[in-house]
């Protein structure tokens, strides 16, 4: 018996439950309404990627990411607020990578990355930055994002990171 491969693909706007159940799994204690995860795909499909897995029964999601262009001289979008028109930026903002523990350690979070990469790239972005919660700095500085002074725009706990492209 093979095991069913993982993949990326762009997320599509009947993918928002399946990230609402991934989000109110993996981001407990910083909940955002569905309504978020259906803007941003608007706003920025290009941005927005979900993890699946092929399934007797069909596809099973285990993971998204959610990136668009945010200016980092301005506060990241507060939990739950929608976004009317992504500003110009030469900034790109990884809003949210969430994977469920059964895809854990199996490169999804690497190829989430890969992703991320090669959309500000081909974007023309010079930076990634994003905010890390639950003690995500960690991880996110073994990829080379390093701090950026000392917010915490969601609370205690919480930090902005970057990644200047050419970095890596």
């Amino acid at each position: 018996m093979t095991e069913n491969p993982m993949q990326w693909r762009a997320m599509r706007p009947d993918d928002v439950d399946s990230v609402d159940a991934i989000a109110a799994v993996v981001h407990v204690n910083f909940p955002e309404p569905k309504a978020v995860f259906a803007n941003r795909q608007a706003q920025y499909p290009d941005g927005c990627m979900i993890l699946e897995q092929a399934g007797d029964d069909g596809p099973r999601a285990l993971g998204y990411m959610i990136a668009h262009p945010w200016p980092m001289e301005c506060e990241p979008p507060a939990l739950g607020a929608l976004v009317d028109q992504m500003p110009d930026s030469d900034a790109l903002y990884l809003h949210d990578v969430a994977i469920l523990a059964d895809a854990r350690g199996s490169g999804a979070g690497g190829a989430a990355l890969r992703h991320l990469m090669d959309l500000a790239r081909r974007g023309g972005f010079s930076r990634i930055w994003l905010t890390a919660v639950d003690g995500a700095d960690r991880y996110w500085a073994q990829k080379a994002f390093h701090r950026v002074g000392d917010d915490a725009p969601y609370g205690e706990g919480t930090m902005v990171m970057e990644y200047i492209l050419g970095d890596m």
